[in-house]
């Protein structure tokens, strides 16, 4: 394994991230239903428990990506003191 591709995967991870947002917005829209009031006060429940938690997962996962890369960064530069360049 090649520690580029560590950093590459820290980048795609970010990158997926950015989905949940997709997943938020869907979820979201579950609110604006037009249903008996019952079912719209359950409905805008359940949407905000899911939009926090997409949040908090992607903030996880964005933490992730970027501690690929940090990884990544760190492993070259103890590789390179170690081993000199090249």
């Amino acid at each position: 394994m090649e520690p580029g591709e560590v950093a590459e995967a820290g980048f795609s991870i970010e990158r997926g991230a950015g989905n949940l947002d997709a997943v938020a917005i869907a979820v979201g829209r579950m609110a604006e239903a037009q249903e008996p009031r019952a079912t719209a006060g359950a409905l805008e429940g359940l949407a905000q428990r899911w939009s926090g938690g997409l949040g908090r997962l992607r903030e996880d996962v964005e933490s992730l990506g970027r501690g690929a890369e940090a990884a990544s960064t760190l492993y070259t530069k103890t590789d390179e003191r170690a081993m000199g360049p090249g």
